[in-house]
């Protein structure tokens, strides 16, 4: 009797120990499923996720930044295919949702951009352009000023840059179209702790200016002389700034 009740005894636990591991396993098993649906949730709903982050990070500044910084590699990448480009490559290519891209392509025609969509995809169609680089002084109140008159000529400031003797070019994107883009740009000087890149210069800067034809170009050296914000190239400057060897 005693080693019948010690076999029971043996057998239950064997079956407790058995239903522990099973236990085990299908908690283990559970895990490495939620893992993978996550990871897929996670990849499927990049685009999406990318729009939360937009409008509930704290200020949003950064992220405009990158979605800006991201049309305006779109706008290369479309500049230097050689046939139209479908949106699932666009979307592939810069790890965003189909939305994303039709969004960004609808900013880039906002902006400007002459793209047109295909059957086969987007297409950019640029007509030629000039550029001319302008050398300038004024203060920082009348940086709107110089700004406004380049945009109301019909130019786009590609960039800024000054010359140091010591420290050679110092340049930064622009991109400024509109004046929509000179109040969005003054706004960030003014809410950050930066100041003018021409402030280092002694107020002396450049810009790389482009536009649809020479007589543009020529209208905004004139809006420019006429309010006295051109200066003259001196003996140490040379023409061909990009030509310098760093």
């Amino acid at each position: 009797m005693k080693n019948a009740i010690l076999h029971e005894i043996w057998i239950l636990k064997i079956a407790i120990l058995f239903a522990i591991w099973i236990l085990k396993i299908a908690i283990l098993f559970a895990i490495w499923i939620l893992k993978i649906a996550v990871y897929f949730a996670k990849y499927h709903n990049y685009g999406f996720r990318q729009k939360i982050i937009a409008k509930t990070e704290p200020g949003g500044k950064e992220n405009y930044m990158n979605a800006s910084k991201r049309q305006q590699d779109i706008l290369i990448y479309l500049r230097n295919a050689q046939q139209p480009v479908p949106g699932a490559i666009l979307s592939k290519q810069f790890h965003v949702s189909r939305q994303i891209i039709v969004r960004d392509i609808s900013k880039l025609k906002e902006d400007g951009a002459d793209i047109i969509s295909t059957n086969r995809g987007y297409l950019l169609h640029e007509i030629p352009v000039f550029e001319r680089v302008f050398k300038v002084k004024h203060t920082d109140e009348e940086t709107p000023i110089e700004l406004g008159i380049i945009i109301d000529c019909g130019g786009l400031v590609k960039d800024v840059f000054v010359y140091h003797k010591i420290y050679g070019i110092v340049r930064a994107d622009m991109n400024l179209k509109n004046h929509r883009d000179i109040q969005r740009f003054l706004s960030d000087i003014a809410s950050g702790k930066s100041s003018l890149l021409m402030n280092i210069t002694s107020g002396y800067h450049y810009h790389t200016v482009i536009a649809e034809s020479e007589e543009i170009l020529d209208e905004i050296q004139e809006q420019l002389n006429q309010q006295g914000f051109l200066a003259k190239l001196q003996d140490y400057e040379p023409v061909n700034f990009w030509g310098i060897k760093k």
